[in-house]
């Protein structure tokens, strides 16, 4: 089990306890720490592998990622880099979580890009529409 989320999430930390309970390996990736991991995916290898502290550790036998908070405003190192410096660092947590999206046999709980859609209140609004339901007048 991968879960991509943040330090501070106590939520995660229930998780975590119960996994640790039942004996199911995971991967507590918060976004928090990223900098301190080395990741190395090449996915047309079925490659999936991340490092840390000497452990070496194969993503490609993961079958479920639970995406619970990551919140890369929070990336370790980030907050005292210029701005360009910064969006570069997102960017590249935003573009790990596309990747990690590929992982072969994986269940996504709250996958990102419908995470996103949910986010979209103008994509709400016209579903809801398409839907029958009558949408007062937005701002």
């Amino acid at each position: 089990m991968l879960l991509l989320t943040n330090q501070r999430d106590v939520t995660a930390d229930l998780v975590v306890r119960r996994l640790r309970e039942s004996a199911v390996p995971y991967l507590r990736l918060n976004s928090d720490d990223i900098s301190d991991w080395t990741i190395d995916v090449r996915p047309h290898e079925n490659h999936w592998e991340i490092r840390r502290d000497g452990r070496v550790l194969d993503l490609s036998g993961v079958v479920g990622v639970w995406f619970r908070r990551p919140d890369p405003a929070f990336i370790a190192g980030l907050r005292d880099l210029p701005t360009a410096q910064r969006d570069f660092g997102r960017d590249q947590w935003s573009a790990l979580i596309r990747n990690l999206e590929a992982l072969p046999g994986a269940s996504w709980i709250n996958p990102p890009a419908r995470n996103r859609a949910a986010e979209s209140k103008a994509l709400q609004l016209r579903l809801a529409q398409e839907c029958g339901l009558n949408i007062p007048r937005t701002l």
